[in-house]
């Protein structure tokens, strides 16, 4: 079985993940919480949720093969982070292993995580989340906006409300053709813009 929660930062997809985790914990099954070591904040600094039950950091899933054998059902958080893991968490679900993913299925740039894609696609149930609009107030914020100073040189670079925020795809787009943007964020943008047909006018 093969869980896959996907939206924006601040949609909720981590407190989601831990609230069926906990479900799971109560039914007397064995659960594990993964995190990736690249993500620097606080632990779960971005969920209103506690997890008391086992949790591992690691870089690489393929890492944790002999570890995680003997639990039911594993959560893997911040999934985007994971190099290759589509190909672990498909072979992991085969096996018999519930597997909850929580990541976000974008950049701030609307590039979609090519991993999170295939696990989206593989996934026995699927769960988009929104979040709330940080400029108009709509309910159905799909994406990430990046307010941040730091020019970002990748598709990842870790932070929280400080530097990002949820908007909706019409405010997302308003906010990416800001003047401020660096050139590689807005190569990326119109790059993205036209693979999906979308119109920046």
């Amino acid at each position: 079985m093969m869980t896959v929660i996907v939206g924006p930062m601040f949609s909720g997809k981590t407190t989601e993940m831990l609230r069926r985790l906990e479900r799971y914990s109560l039914a007397g099954k064995d659960v594990v919480l993964i995190r990736p070591k690249v993500d620097t904040r606080p632990y779960l600094a971005h969920s209103k949720m506690e997890f008391d039950g086992d949790r591992l950091c690691c870089k690489d899933l393929n890492q944790m093969l002999d570890i995680l054998d003997h639990y039911h059902v594993i959560g893997i958080d911040e999934g985007q982070m994971f190099p290759a893991i589509a190909p672990y968490i498909t072979e992991a679900s085969l096996a018999g292993k519930h597997i909850i993913l929580s990541a976000l299925n974008m950049t701030s740039e609307g590039k979609p995580f090519e991993q999170v894609s295939m696990a989206m696609h593989y996934a026995d149930e699927l769960i988009k989340l929104t979040a709330v609009c940080t400029v108009c107030g709509s309910e159905y914020a799909t994406m990430s906006y990046y307010k941040g100073t730091q020019a970002k040189t990748g598709d990842l670079l870790v932070g929280g409300p400080d530097v990002y925020e949820a908007r909706c795809f019409r405010c997302w787009q308003e906010g990416m053709k800001n003047p401020k943007k660096t050139k590689d964020e807005k190569i990326i943008f119109e790059e993205t813009l036209k693979e999906t047909a979308l119109s920046v006018e």
